[in-house]
């Protein structure tokens, strides 16, 4: 076992307290996190998750990749500690069948997520905006009828989980935007959004954005004032977790005296 790895039998007490996600979907996102991985992707490798831990077993090509398959499983929300038994054997090779299958998910779950950004946003919901992603790098084609729309489409794509860079093709139209063929809120069309969804898509903005997706932030909502609770690394990330959060529409207020820096 590599230096400072601890074995899930010696996890300390905060490990094994810990509330975090469920094993099943700790063991999932590690998963995910691997396949999207261009340098894990195709190798094959397996979590369990033990009271706040996990344990790893697989076979990967060098020791390189085997650390690197323990820092993506450290990042994962709820892991507190890391038992890492994965092998390490020069002759393995990994899928390459696996790790085309992989882009191409991740690829599809990248335009989704900055789809539905782009619908539950104050300044972009009802864009025409044609989004495409290959590799992780995202094409946004269509039109906008401001430079603010056109910039804020850029910067919600470029904040999703995943993607690799950004080609805003957007260009300047004249007229006025036509009016959406469905509420999105489900409420009549023109009425606010309720709590309930505000707090749905902001909660649901904030898995989908890179840099907070990490940490587990709670949120709620009242009249539209969204308020945010929870603890991340950095001022920087929880300057981002507000922005996102303001930027949902319907959302008139965000009080993160909760989001705090540890």
């Amino acid at each position: 076992m590599a230096a400072g790895v601890l074995a899930i039998g010696a996890l300390p007490a905060a490990a094994q307290g810990d509330p975090g996600l469920a094993a099943a979907q700790r063991e999932t996102r590690i998963l995910s996190a691997w396949r999207s991985d261009s340098e894990l992707r195709g190798y094959d490798l397996n979590v369990i998750a033990a009271a706040g831990g996990v344990v790893l077993s697989g076979t990967v090509d060098d020791d390189a990749r085997r650390a690197r398959a323990e820092r993506v499983a450290l990042g994962a929300i709820g892991v507190a500690a890391v038992d890492n038994r994965i092998a390490v054997d020069a002759a393995t090779v990994a899928n390459t069948d696996a790790q085309a299958a992989a882009v191409r998910s991740g690829d599809a779950a990248i335009t989704a997520a900055i789809e539905s950004k782009l619908q539950w946003n104050a300044l972009t919901d009802g864009l025409d905006v044609r989004v495409s992603t290959r590799a992780g790098r995202v094409v946004l084609a269509g039109s906008a009828i401001s430079y603010a729309e056109r910039d804020m489409a850029g910067v919600v794509a470029g904040d999703t989980d995943g993607v690799a860079g950004v080609s805003n093709e957007l260009v300047l139209a004249d007229g006025t935007r036509p009016a959406r063929r469905a509420p999105r809120s489900g409420r009549a069309d023109g009425d606010p959004p309720s709590d309930a969804w505000i707090s749905s898509k902001v909660k649901s903005s904030l898995l989908y954005t890179r840099g907070v997706s990490r940490f587990p932030i709670a949120v709620t909502t009242r009249h539209g004032v969204v308020s945010l609770a929870g603890v991340v690394a950095s001022k920087a990330d929880r300057d981002l977790a507000l922005r996102v959060a303001q930027d949902v529409r319907g959302v008139r207020e965000v009080d993160a005296d909760g989001l705090t820096v540890g």
